[in-house]
C-alpha cells in the first residue's frame, strides 16, 4: 500500500515512478550507511534535488554510447565467419 502511494504521489507530480523509487532507495540507503540525516523536503518528487536526479538518469544511457532505440549490437555467428587457407 505505501508503494502505491508513492507511486501515485510521482505520477500526480509528472514525476517517473522508476526513478522515483530508485532516488528514494538510494538516498535512504546511503543516509543510514553513513548516519547523515537527510531533509524530507528533498525526498518528495517536486524537490530541485530529485528533479535534478531524474534528468541525469534520462541521460545516462545517452552518455554512456548505447546504440540508439536500444538496438542490439551485430553478433557475428560461426556460420558468418569466413574460412582461412592459409
Amino acid at each position: 500500500m505505501t508503494i502505491m502511494s508513492l507511486i501515485e504521489t510521482a505520477k500526480a507530480n509528472q514525476a517517473i515512478p522508476y526513478y522515483y523509487l530508485k532516488y528514494l532507495l538510494e538516498k535512504m540507503s546511503r543516509g543510514i550507511y553513513y548516519n547523515h540525516s537527510y531533509a524530507v523536503d528533498d525526498m518528495m518528487p517536486w524537490s530541485a534535488a530529485y528533479r535534478q536526479y531524474e534528468q541525469d538518469e534520462r541521460r545516462k544511457p545517452l552518455l554512456s554510447g548505447a546504440p540508439p532505440e536500444n538496438e542490439k549490437p551485430h553478433t557475428p555467428r560461426k556460420k558468418d565467419k569466413v574460412k582461412r587457407t592459409a
